[in-house]
């Protein structure tokens, strides 16, 4: 099961700041430079168009995730052409190519036009609505701001749960100024407004916040139904904001979740590993959640970067049982040359299960297979073979091997050396605890 990540867009911000290039001399033509500079975003979406064509050949993406951002300072105009573009490279509106289901989306921060955040109107949502119309315009009607939108994915027995959550929810409000303070104030900046704008008079006595946060009513409506999926579906839960603080310190009011603490504590002790993928931070770093006192999984948190730059590919790894039992994250990045490929030194692997668990979620023939290991070090994949050959009475054939050690591996029972080569390059070892 493959799934791609795209983070932040801002069109069309992005697009008019694209050019890679060190211009160090402003007078040279435009022109020229314009026809001579590598373009970030054509970089990157060539790399995505090349990549999707797989889904014709067999390499196949099944869910792509967009993390919210996708224009800058609530620009419902940018926002569409934004979509446009993005249909353009991924064809995400066509229905021979995509299901719905297997398209999520969420709002970001900077998709809120915060003209529409009036503290009268105790409807949250409205703010929402442009971006809801957008994406059923382009006949993909997959964003839904107001409740978590949850659907199935499945291929060759694998199957993911994917779950698009609003964490906008309190982007753009206001705090509010004591009523007599306000009255007072109000006196004070007739004079003020007679020769501003209100809106510019407020930003003198006032405060419009970026307050991410999720409702509560969708957090336990998610952990419920988390805790009810069977054990061959993995969750992934779409959202645009961080739930662990950044890496960079950041001096700002609200800048975090402000119910991010209680989002980690109740996926890190759901009855499942949860994959969670959001944007935002304009930076890319994997965390892992996990719980001493559960055991069902971790928590991983996996940070898409900024579009301009490049995108994640996460592939889930499932069983004989149909028992997803790790991920790998593989980080597609633009280099100086324009070209976007996989930067294989940072692709990180990730089991979903503990060791303990092979028994009764792993291949039937680990047992059998992990006894036929030498624990004093490194042998060949073809050594191992003769030797299960010679204690069967059936021919064993290499998958018979090779799948019970690749399982293996994700509980951590052995360790194999050039697991992307053909068989017989392996090198295995059995980790003993």
């Amino acid at each position: 099961m493959r799934l791609l990540q795209i983070g932040d867009v801002h069109y069309p911000d992005a697009k008019a700041n694209s050019a890679i290039v060190d211009l160090k001399d402003g007078a040279l033509s435009r022109h020229l430079v314009s026809l001579t500079t590598p373009d970030r975003l054509q970089s990157v979406a060539r790399s995505l168009t090349k990549l999707c064509q797989s889904n014709r050949t067999g390499d196949r993406i099944h869910v792509v995730l967009f993390s919210g951002d996708l224009t800058a300072r609530g620009q419902l105009l940018g926002y569409k052409e934004c979509l446009r573009y993005l249909n353009n490279v991924l064809r995400v509106a066509d229905g021979s190519i995509w299901s719905q289901d297997c398209v999520h989306a969420v709002p970001g921060n900077h998709d809120v036009d915060r003209t529409l955040c009036v503290p009268t109107n105790p409807d949250m949502f409205v703010k929402f609505r442009p971006l809801v119309s957008a994406w059923q315009d382009l006949g993909l009607p997959i964003l839904q701001a107001s409740t978590i939108r949850q659907t199935t994915v499945s291929a060759d027995g694998c199957s993911v749960e994917v779950f698009s959550l609003n964490s906008c929810v309190g982007c753009g409000e206001k705090r509010f100024l004591p009523a007599q303070l306000r009255d007072e104030l109000h006196s004070l900046l007739e004079t003020h407004v007679a020769s501003r704008t209100l809106e510019e008079a407020f930003a003198l006595v006032g405060e419009q916040l970026d307050t991410p946060a999720f409702l509560e009513e969708h957090l336990a409506s998610l952990r419920s139904v988390i805790d009810e999926l069977p054990v061959t579906a993995i969750p992934i839960v779409l959202a645009h904001h961080n739930i662990l603080p950044q890496t960079a310190l950041r001096l700002d009011i609200y800048t975090e979740v402000i119910n991010g603490g209680l989002v980690r504590s109740r996926l890190s002790q759901s009855a499942h590993p949860v994959i969670y993928c959001h944007g935002h931070i304009h930076d890319d770093p994997i965390e892992i959640v996990t719980s001493p006192q559960f055991s069902s999984g971790p928590l991983i948190s996996i940070s898409a970067p900024p579009f301009s730059i490049g995108f994640n590919v996460i592939d889930i790894w499932c069983g004989q049982k149909n028992v997803p039992l790790g991920c790998v994250v593989k980080p597609y990045r633009l280099r100086p040359d324009a070209s976007v490929r996989e930067d294989e030194p940072r692709t990180v692997r990730i089991p979903l299960r503990q060791s303990g668990m092979h028994t009764e979620l792993g291949h039937e023939r680990i047992e059998e297979v992990l006894s036929h290991l030498s624990p004093k070090g490194f042998e060949r994949f073809e050594v191992i073979l003769s030797r299960l050959r010679s204690a069967s009475e059936v021919h064993a054939q290499e998958r018979s091997l090779a799948e019970p050690l690749l399982e293996a591996e994700w509980f951590g029972l052995v360790e194999i050396l050039d697991r992307e080569k053909a068989n017989k390059h392996w090198q295995v070892r059995r980790v003993v605890p």
